[in-house]
């Protein structure tokens, strides 16, 4: 209990300083320049080696956000400037989110998706939009700490979670480094624990930094924005 009261206060601090930064970015109607700046100052700490675990993740969601609102005032990412820098689009130009098709498998009647851990370990996820985080069975994540990719300072403590027959069950919470769905790459997604032979599932931990998904039935394809 004393744990999961922890992670919950670390990252009530960490969304107080977001408000500020979101806050500051609102001044003068939330002008295009501060909400760059709100971006460039959360990739700095995404990307940053020397960030905590819980620090890096709160950083990319935030970047993730000003990414969106950045793209509702219709800027670009300036592909010929630094790999930080945002441009207003061209004339009659929609800002238009990198997109990915990732073509899906059965297995047992449901569709999954390709994915890889921190770069090392590949599997088949469910995309269960009801599932709060990313979900990893444990020995994925002994595999994951066996090869190295996956350590003590990615750990985020233990969260207790209510299933959806209403059972409550504790977790390990920790920070995945990289999750790749087909050419997309997200850093630093927030992951649970899981029961031993269980599925991979793609929660809201993912869901909710992407711009949009969908599925097609035809094609059996899914498409992240």
């Amino acid at each position: 209990m004393r744990s999961t009261l922890s992670l919950l206060a670390s990252i009530a601090v960490l969304s107080g300083a977001v408000l500020s930064d979101r806050a500051a970015a609102q001044d003068s109607g939330g002008a295009p320049q501060q909400v760059i700046a709100a971006w460039r100052s959360n990739n700095e700490t995404c990307r940053s080696p020397a960030a905590t675990a819980l620090a890096a993740v709160a950083a990319c969601e935030q970047r993730d956000t000003y990414a969106k609102r950045l793209m509702q005032m219709n800027f670009c990412p300036d592909a010929q400037a630094a790999a930080d820098a945002w441009r207003p689009c061209p004339t009659a130009t929609a800002a238009t989110p990198p997109r990915t098709t990732v073509q899906l498998a059965r297995a047992g009647g449901i569709f999954v998706a390709p994915v890889v851990l921190n770069g090392t370990v590949k599997q088949f996820a469910i995309l269960d939009s009801g599932a709060s985080n990313l979900q990893i069975p444990q020995e994925v994540a002994d595999e994951l700490r066996r090869n190295g990719s996956l350590t003590d300072d990615d750990g985020l403590g233990q969260r207790r979670y209510i299933l959806a027959d209403g059972k409550g069950v504790q977790q390990r919470v920790f920070r995945l480094r990289t999750l790749q769905i087909g050419d997309k790459v997200m850093e630093n997604v927030v992951a649970t624990v899981s029961a031993p032979n269980s599925r991979v599932l793609l929660g809201q931990s993912v869901l909710r930094r992407l711009n949009g998904w969908a599925i097609d039935n035809v094609r059996n394809t899914l498409t992240l924005d």
